[in-house]
This record gives C-alpha cells, structure tokens and sequence, in this order.
C-alpha cells in the first residue's frame, strides 16, 4: 500500500486542487520528478507541462504553465500561473 500526502494546487486566482495522491509526475526545469509519500524537502522550478496526480489508480491530468514545487512534511504545494485540468496524458 503506497503512502499517501496531500496535495494543493494555487494559482493567483484560487485553490485549483486540493486532495490526498499516491504519486505525483510534474515538468520541472530540470526535468521530470515523481513523487510519492515521504518524498525528502524539495523547492524546485516548475516548466511548462503535463501534471498527473494519482490516487488508488485513478489519475488526473492537468496543463501547468510555470511556477514552483514546494515539497516538505508529506505535502506537496504546487504554484503556478495557471493550471487547468486535461482530458488524457500527453506524450
């Protein structure tokens, strides 16, 4: 059974998503980074992308558009410019 954290999604506008995952896929500008329960502290840069949040095998897809990654205490806070949600996964 995977470790599930929380998750918060912000724009300037609104909380876009708030909600418990097992795994989180985000663009940063480094790369890729995928994240799952009791990941360590983490600030990073978000690039333009795909966001997928997974919990108990159902996934969601969202189109994030910059902003940052913040990752501490089993908590995952996403801000960014704009985020909205997306039909399937992007390749």
């Amino acid at each position: 059974m995977a470790t599930s954290f929380m998750v918060k999604v912000v724009t300037p506008n609104k909380v876009v998503l708030e909600q418990e995952a097992d795994f989180v896929l985000l663009r940063t500008t480094g790369g890729d980074i995928g994240i799952l329960g009791n990941h360590f502290p983490l600030v990073a840069e978000l690039a333009d992308g795909q966001m997928k949040i997974r919990k108990d095998k159902r996934e969601k897809f969202f189109r994030v558009e910059g902003g940052f990654v913040e990752i501490s205490n089993n908590q995952v806070t996403i801000l960014s410019k704009r985020v909205y949600p997306q039909e399937s996964q992007i390749n």
